[in-house]
Formats: C-alpha cells, sequence, structure tokens
C-alpha cells in the first residue's frame, strides 16, 4: 500500500523516524515530538539535537528509517502531515505517527469515548446503547477501544444507527492479535469510520500500550472550542 502524504516529504517522515528510533541525548518521545514541532521540520530538529547517525546508516543518517518505512504495509500518516488529527498534535503525549484503515476524516472534528467494563450489567449495556444511539443520531464520532463488553456495544451501536465509529486500539494496525469475537467489527469499523492504531507495524504487543493508547483515545475527542 503506498502513502500519499500533502505534507512530509520522505526526508522529513524518515528524520522523524530517526528522531524517535535514536532519540538523541536520551530524550522522552515527548521531548523528541516537542523539538520537532518547534522546528516545524524533523530535518531541522535532528541537526538542532546534534544527533549522530549510527555508523550502519552510511552517509544517509536517515537510510535505515526510509527502510523500514518502506516496510509498512499500512496507511499512515505523521505529525507533520495536514492529515494528521489537530486535536490529537496539541496534547502531552501526541504520537509521531498514526497508523489507520478507513479515513481519517471520522476524527478531524473530534467525538465522545464511550469506553467501560468488559463484564457489564443489563443496566450498563442500555446506558451504553442509549449514549451510543443518542451520538450518532447527532453525527458525533464514537471514540472507542474496541475490547469486548461496553466498548464493543458501543460501536456495535453506532454501526446499527448509521453513527461514525472511531476504534483506537492497542496493538499494531494489522498485527495477529485482535480477539476472534471482535474480528469483524474491527472490520466493520474500519469500513465506517477509522480504525486507528499508534503503534508501529512490527512492534510487540505490551501492557503500556494500553495505557497510552487510552492518552490517544482521549486527544482524538478533546475538543478547545
Amino acid at each position: 500500500m503506498t502513502h500519499m502524504t500533502t505534507v512530509t516529504s520522505g526526508d522529513e517522515a524518515a528524520a522523524l523516524l530517526t528522531c524517535v528510533r535514536n532519540r538523541p541525548q536520551k530524550m522522552s518521545i515527548h521531548d523528541v515530538v516537542s523539538h520537532v514541532l518547534d522546528a516545524g521540520s524533523a530535518v531541522a530538529a535532528w541537526a538542532n539535537m546534534k544527533g549522530e547517525a549510527p555508523t550502519l546508516f552510511g552517509d544517509d543518517p536517515f537510510a535505515g528509517a526510509r527502510e523500514e518505512i518502506r516496510s509498512w504495509n499500512s496507511s499512515w500518516v505523521s505529525l507533520l502531515d495536514k492529515g494528521y488529527p489537530a486535536r490529537l498534535r496539541s496534547v502531552h503525549d501526541a504520537p509521531p505517527f498514526l497508523f489507520y484503515r478507513g479515513s481519517l476524516e471520522a476524527v478531524q472534528r473530534g467525538g465522545m469515548s464511550i469506553v467501560g467494563t468488559r463484564r457489564l450489567s443489563p443496566a450498563g449495556e442500555q446506558r451504553a446503547r442509549d449514549a451510543a444511539a443518542y451520538l450518532a443520531e447527532l453525527r458525533i464520532p464514537i471514540i472507542s477501544g474496541l475490547a469486548a463488553g461496553i466498548d464493543a456495544i458501543a460501536h456495535d451501536t453506532a454501526l446499527s444507527q448509521g453513527g461514525v465509529p472511531v476504534g483506537v486500539i492497542a496493538t499494531p494496525i494489522a498485527g495477529p492479535y485482535t480477539p476472534a469475537p471482535n474480528r469483524d467489527l474491527h472490520e466493520k469499523v474500519a469500513q465506517s469510520g477509522v480504525l486507528i492504531s499508534q503503534f508501529f507495524p512490527n512492534d510487540p504487543v505490551a501492557k503500556r500500550n494500553f495505557i497510552q493508547r487510552n492518552a490517544t483515545m482521549s486527544g482524538l475527542g478533546e475538543d478547545r472550542k
């Protein structure tokens, strides 16, 4: 799948990935992202941070990143791209890249999250369905994590009521880890809205992913108006 971009050049995308992978001066991801945004360019940020290219990159400090990007079999957008959700770019832990299936237009105007327990009561299920149906009627995107229980009910209702589902997952977008009962729901969300992951295609699944995913889910729905 070819990535089409309106802002990030090949150099910029590769430089951003190089900054993230190498993190000069042992910076946090947040600090790297802040430097890139302040500079307005990942290439300039790399130079400003005075990071030295690993020797395996040869004369091109971004060669390894270019190779990794070519291996991504997914649509993606970087925080330097025009298509990156504006609300998410403004939050503290904005992911440098988003991988997705579907249309990112679904999250350009924010949305509301409906999340909750996997083990729910009949009353809890009904409340989740009522809330999702109400948001669907208003055409407000419904953001959830696609876990079993409340999350799945929210998106199932969004789909049945013609709403806009936004699924934010804690695993790579094309990874093998998808609970069997939810695989069909993942496909439907991608077709009717968008399925999003902030994790690189070859990243392992880790517990910390779920905390990071929750922050991203919150940022996507944040409205500063």
